[in-house]
This record gives C-alpha cells, sequence and structure tokens, in this order.
C-alpha cells in the first residue's frame, strides 16, 4: 500500500540508504529529473544536485543521519538534459522499529517557475521605479492613424501637460501634434523605417501652449505589416529652440 501511495503521488519521493544511496524512486521524480528508476538505484543522491546544493546536501544528509528533519530547504539540481531546476527540498529519517535510521526520505518541489516570477516581478518593480524617476519622457501608444497612449511615465505627463495617465489615455495621440499632418506623417516614417530618432516634433498641450520636443520611437508591427504600437522616448527641447532664436 505504501509503494503504491508513494508512486502515484505528484511531487518527487526519493528514499536513499544511510549512506547516501538511492533506494526509491517514484514515477514524479522520474518526471521531474528525467531519469528511469533502473538509471538512479543504487546511485549517490549527491548526483542529482549541482554546485554548492550538493556539498549542501551532504550536510543535511548528516543533520537527518542524526534523527532530524530538514523541510523545505531551496537547492538546485540537474535533469538529464542539463536542465537547471530550483526545487524545495524536505528530508526526513527513516525510522525503525528500534530507533535505527534505516534511510532518509525527500520530497521534491521544482519552483522554477515560481522563481522565475519572482525575479521577473523584482525586476519589473526596479524597472519601473528606474523609468518613473528619469526626467525623459517614455511611452507606448496604439499604432493606428489617431492614437492612443497606452502607457506613460510621470515625466511624460509633465513634458504634455496631463495630471494623469487616465486623462491623457482619452486623448488621441494625433491632436496633441500642433500641425495637422504631424501624426500621419511620423507614422508614414515609421512604417518605412521602423525606427525615427532624434525627431523634432511641435506639439500642444491641453491648453494651447506650444512646444517642441525631440522623439525617438520604435514601431512594432504585426504579421500584415501593420504598425501595432508605438515605444518611444520624449525629450522637452522648447528652451533649447528658444535660446537659439
Amino acid at each position: 500500500r505504501y509503494r503504491g501511495i508513494v508512486q502515484s503521488i505528484g511531487e518527487a519521493i526519493i528514499g536513499s540508504s544511510p549512506e547516501g544511496m538511492i533506494t526509491s524512486w517514484n514515477k514524479a521524480a522520474e518526471r521531474l529529473y528525467g531519469f528511469t528508476d533502473g538509471e538512479v538505484l543504487s546511485k549517490p543522491i549527491t548526483d542529482l544536485l549541482s554546485g554548492p546544493s550538493r556539498e549542501d546536501l551532504i550536510s543535511i544528509l548528516g543533520q537527518v543521519a542524526r534523527g532530524e528533519t530538514v523541510r523545505r530547504r531551496e537547492m538546485r539540481i540537474t535533469t538529464r538534459g542539463g536542465r537547471l531546476l530550483d526545487v524545495l527540498v524536505s528530508i526526513s529519517p527513516v525510522i525503525g522499529e528500534n530507533g535505527t535510521i534505516l534511510g532518509t526520505s525527500a520530497i521534491v518541489q521544482d519552483i522554477t517557475g515560481e522563481k522565475m516570477e519572482q525575479y521577473l516581478r523584482q525586476h519589473e518593480d526596479q524597472y519601473r521605479t528606474l523609468v518613473e524617476d528619469l526626467n525623459i519622457g517614455i511611452y507606448r501608444s496604439t499604432g493606428d492613424p489617431r492614437g492612443r497612449f497606452v502607457w506613460g511615465n510621470t515625466a511624460l505627463l509633465n513634458i504634455l501637460g496631463y495630471r494623469s495617465i487616465s486623462d491623457l489615455r482619452d486623448i488621441p495621440v494625433a491632436d496633441i501634434f500642433n500641425q495637422p499632418d504631424g501624426r500621419r506623417e511620423l507614422l508614414d516614417d515609421l512604417r518605412k523605417n521602423r525606427f525615427i530618432k532624434n525627431r523634432i516634433l511641435d506639439l500642444k498641450k491641453p491648453d494651447g501652449t506650444k512646444f517642441s520636443v525631440n522623439v525617438t520611437t520604435l514601431a512594432e508591427f504585426d504579421e500584415d505589416g501593420t504598425v501595432v504600437f508605438i515605444n518611444g522616448i520624449v525629450q522637452d527641447i522648447s528652451h533649447i529652440i528658444m535660446q537659439n532664436s
């Protein structure tokens, strides 16, 4: 009954002898590591780990040999194909009737996806903070003729004269151009070149104030070659133009 439960459970369960040799290997372990039980039985359990995690496991096995249970220790394993995975390992002693430690039982949980999500969230937060602290406007807009802002940082709002990104989203991008054909000309160049660097544009704020910006933009296309999104950076250069005029 015990063997049937171990084999059917969804988490990798690995048994080993007091000397650290693999004695049991369930189907979930086979799926996780890529090895069949015939390929790993009687092999050192430390062979399943990579780098510092191998030394960590040796220390843990010493604790388990003294009757301790080690729970949810983060480690890194190597699969059959050489892929590195982040896992949580819990190891308990297998104790006989007379108190003798017969071996160990390890439960291994793959947390690679969770670690990747955590990494992306951390770096997304760092990126967002960096972007918000820049004095240069950064934006993403749709690529249709009128255009709508999808996102913009605080500096962009200050440059364009809007209080919030929700206010800016209500305004067609074409309406902030001072020239009626400004948006169309920009789109035409993006369709041809995909990328525009240091283009000077004449824009207007909600109160009608005219000003000039330096824009660098990159277009994103769909499979049909239609501009779907435009990503760009904006710098207000009105003071430079006034000084030179």
